[in-house]
């Protein structure tokens, strides 16, 4: 099959009343959520939009931003979300693909000033005055097509650029729909289920739900940002059943309930890297998820009602996906021997904007992830770090998730991470940051730790700050805690 009815046409057709989607009270039927999307589409054509040009797409979360990312597809364009917390320097270079931005009348004014003379703007809500109204035009009358062409570019995605500079990855439908059916073959949709889309759409995670309900026909409730109160309220009162989250947005949610999540809940899925054990324990359906952007979302996941050793990991590969543990040769490891995950299926990107960074990434289709890990003797996934976060002392691998868990077990830690830092003698060292409960001295976390971890693995220096930095998906900040250890005089010291 090389060709896909686009899925929001398939599911107005098939129950046009059904729920598409929610927000902001309101409630769009599939019927309409169809109907914004063609007139959206036309209007698209009308600017030029055809099969190939790349739209860019700067805004929050609204139910505009999903009909636009339906929109852009309709006629052939290609989506090009990009986040709303980008600088102008980062702006001008991420934009640089696009034949056309659309953004927020909020982002707008910036936008401007970031973007090359010859590239289009407009906004799409008609607040902000001397910028054309997104919407004012007469739509085009002419048919739009009704199939998606699967190898057709979808979308570019910009990864964290945690290793240098963001890379540009390429989804194609196929990607897409792969994914979609996938994730099914593991957690099955359909139309009775309403998924809290929380994350931000300019994210892998965000987007792909609008997809996979989509293509199930069942509902999203689409939310501004995460709000823990608002979470909570689409479970009691707008019947959520499905939601994805990180651990910290998943602890949030949980503090603010006090008590257990309502039965009609099938599944929190977790992803963005381990999940703390007393996080698997306090939430009975929360299950682990492994995945990234350039495998258009999760590659592995734990079933609903799995037990407690299968949620203590990532889960096993999904339907069509290869996974497998190497070492730096290239050979395949076996279980239990800690290596580079790479991964090969439907669903992973065929490449990114740069040719060379795709030749690094991929070979024989198999995706390098960069990320450190292990199966089990069952095909259980264990995700270990990233390649960038792995911390070499003396030799020896240290992966910052253990000792992040191992500190999270001391009952006055409500929260921890782990970097690496220079030393003179054993060229890295860990060090700790510690989210207190109550006070805590570095001495009762040293005795602490001194008895859980081998002596190679215990932090060098360790330092109690309020909150942890997170980027904008709810994700642990790395990158803002090895500047942090950058400019401490005593991590300084040891190097």
């Amino acid at each position: 099959m090389t060709r896909r009815t686009a899925p929001t046409l398939e599911a107005a057709r098939r129950h046009p009343d059904h729920p598409a989607l929610i927000c902001r009270g309101e409630i769009w039927s599939y019927g309409e959520f169809e109907k914004r999307i063609q007139n959206a589409a036309r209007r698209l054509r009308t600017l030029g939009v055809s099969a190939g040009k790349r739209v860019a797409l700067w805004a929050g979360n609204s139910p505009d931003w999903a009909v636009l990312a339906h929109a852009v597809g309709r006629v052939g364009g290609v989506l090009l979300p990009l986040n709303t917390r980008l600088s102008d320097h980062e702006l001008a270079y991420q934009i640089r693909p696009a034949d056309l931005l659309l953004a927020a009348p909020v982002l707008a004014a910036r936008a401007r000033q970031a973007l090359p003379a010859d590239l289009p703007l407009r906004t799409f809500d008609g607040t902000t005055p001397g910028l054309e109204d997104f919407w004012e035009t007469a739509p085009d009358p002419a048919p739009l097509p009704e199939e998606l062409d699967l190898a057709a570019e979808q979308a570019i995605l910009f990864t964290s650029g945690t290793s240098g500079l963001p890379k540009g990855a390429v989804l194609t439908w196929g990607n897409q729909f792969s994914s979609a059916e996938a994730s099914a073959s593991v957690l099955p949709l359909s139309p009775a289920d309403r998924w809290i889309d929380c994350m931000p759409l300019f994210h892998v995670g965000g987007l792909n739900i609008l997809y996979r309900c989509a293509i199930a026909g069942a509902t999203v409730i689409l939310h501004e940002r995460f709000d823990a109160e608002a979470v909570n309220h689409a479970f009691d009162r707008e019947g959520g059943t499905v939601i994805s989250l990180v651990a910290s947005t998943l602890n949030r949610t949980l503090d603010a309930r006090k008590g257990p999540l309502p039965e009609t809940v099938r599944a929190v899925l977790i992803g963005g890297g381990p999940v703390p054990p007393d996080l698997i324990a306090r939430c009975p359906i929360a299950l682990p998820t492994y995945g990234m952007t350039e495998t258009c979302s999760g590659v592995t996941l734990v079933a609903p009602g799995a037990s407690d050793a299968d949620r203590a990991t990532a889960g096993r590969p999904m339907a069509g996906v290869e996974l497998e543990i190497r070492g730096d040769d290239g050979a395949r490891l076996a279980p239990g021997i800690p290596g580079m995950i790479v991964v090969r299926g439907p669903m992973v990107i065929r490449g990114y904007l740069d040719p060379e960074a795709t030749a690094k990434a991929l070979a024989d289709g198999w995706l390098q992830t960069g990320d450190f890990g292990m199966l089990d003797d069952c095909g259980r996934l264990t995700v270990l770090t990233r390649r960038n976060d792995l911390i070499i002392s003396g030799g020896e691998n240290v992966y910052p998730a253990e000792i992040e868990a191992a500190l999270r077990a001391h009952p006055e830690v409500k929260d921890a991470a782990v970097v690496g830092i220079p030393h003179a003698r054993w060229g890295q060292a860990p060090m700790a940051f510690v989210v207190a409960a109550s006070p805590l001295t570095v001495g009762a976390l040293r005795s602490f730790l001194a008895g859980r971890l081998a002596r190679y693995k215990l932090p060098a220096v360790y330092r109690v700050i309020e909150a942890l930095p997170l980027l904008s998906n709810g994700k642990l900040d790395r990158r803002a805690l090895a500047s942090l250890a950058a400019s401490d005089s005593e991590a300084l010291a040891l190097a």
